[in-house]
This record gives structure tokens, C-alpha cells and sequence, in this order.
């Protein structure tokens, strides 16, 4: 596994164990929602564990791209909330209750925007053999994990974050100490590499 490889699935764990926290879900087992969460984004990976056709990579994949579409819309239309609501709060109204309205639409898009990951996890598995849903349901949470972080790229890292719940400021600033800790880490391994390196 790559350094990167290896770093994100350092910050993916953290991540779970946040999320399961939060949700009050034993992260040793991912959670049921962490898992479907995972799913749209780490099935079209499974190629070669669940013995995928090149036809199903390609229809998973375009089930996954339909949901980051919507997810993106939805992402723009809380962003415009939220934007709305800062206003509200920079300025100390006193519009309780347009305030309130406000909180409980982010919320609720925030739970369209899961749903949507929810929705395509189901269309995904539909697209599967019997025998290779019975292979996937029968992949340990960590294995799932493990080979989610060992092939996402950094912007699918970001994709997948909205769904997860790790939008807005949570999301930029797990972004920013991973980004942080990921220039550290590297530094930190060219700097003992470099005296490993040196001529005793």
C-alpha cells in the first residue's frame, strides 16, 4: 500500500469513529449506516473480490456519478442556507423562528443527500449476481474499509464526505488537519529516510 494509501485509511478510521460516535454505533463494526454510506463509493472497486464484469464496473460507476449529481445540487442548495442563516446570526436578529426554519432545511437536505447515497447502495446491489451480493455481505466492515482507502483518491475522499455527513466546516477542517498531518507524516519519512540514508 502507498504512504497516501496508508494515510488515508488512518484519517478513514478516524473518521468512522467519529461518525459512530456521534451516532452512538460501535465503530469496531462500522455501523449499518456507515457501511451503505461506503458502499457507492467502494463497490465498483470490488472488481476482482466479488468477480465483477466489465459491463457491471462500467454500470456502477455511472450509478455512482448520477448520485454525486444530486448529491452536488443538494450540496449547493444548503450551502445557499447556510449562507442565508450566518447572515442572520452575524447580525443578531431577533427572527427566531426564520432561524429555526432554516436549521431544520439544512438538516433535512442533509438527510436527502444520505438518502441519495442510501438509494444508490440499493440500485448498486441490485446490479450484483446472487452470488456476489452473498460475497459482498459477507465482507468484513474493515476489509470494506481497507480496500475503500487503499483505492480512493483524494477527491473522492472529498466526494464522499457530504454523504457521510463531513460537510461544510466539519469537512473543511478534517480536510485541512488531514492535508496538515499528511505533509507532516511525509516530511517526517523523508527526514528518517534521509538518515537512514546517511553514511555512518
Amino acid at each position: 500500500m502507498t504512504r497516501l494509501g496508508v494515510f488515508l485509511g488512518i484519517f478513514g478510521l478516524g473518521l468512522l469513529a467519529a461518525q459512530a460516535q456521534q451516532h452512538h454505533e460501535d465503530p469496531a463494526d462500522g455501523g449499518a449506516m456507515h457501511q451503505t454510506m461506503m458502499t457507492p463509493f467502494v463497490l465498483p472497486a470490488l472488481q476482482n473480490e466479488l468477480g465483477l464484469s466489465a459491463q457491471q464496473v462500467t454500470q456502477l460507476r455511472q450509478l455512482r456519478q448520477e448520485m454525486l449529481g444530486k448529491g452536488k445540487e443538494i450540496s449547493g442548495q444548503i450551502a445557499a442556507k447556510r449562507k442565508e442563516l450566518e447572515g442572520l446570526l452575524a447580525a443578531g436578529t431577533s427572527k427566531g423562528e426564520l432561524v429555526k426554519r432554516l436549521y431544520e432545511e439544512i438538516g433535512s437536505l442533509r438527510g436527502q443527500q444520505q438518502y441519495v447515497g442510501y438509494d444508490t447502495a440499493l440500485k448498486m446491489k441490485a446490479e450484483l449476481t446472487d452470488a456476489q451480493r452473498t460475497k459482498l455481505a459477507g465482507m468484513k466492515p474493515h476489509e470494506l474499509h481497507q480496500a475503500m482507502m487503499s483505492r480512493m483518491t483524494m477527491n473522492d475522499m472529498m466526494e464522499m464526505m457530504p454523504f457521510m455527513g463531513g460537510d461544510g466546516m466539519m469537512g473543511g477542517m478534517m480536510m485541512s488537519g488531514m492535508m496538515g498531518g499528511m505533509m507532516m507524516g511525509q516530511g517526517h519519512m523523508m527526514m528518517r529516510e534521509g538518515m537512514m540514508g546517511a553514511p555512518k
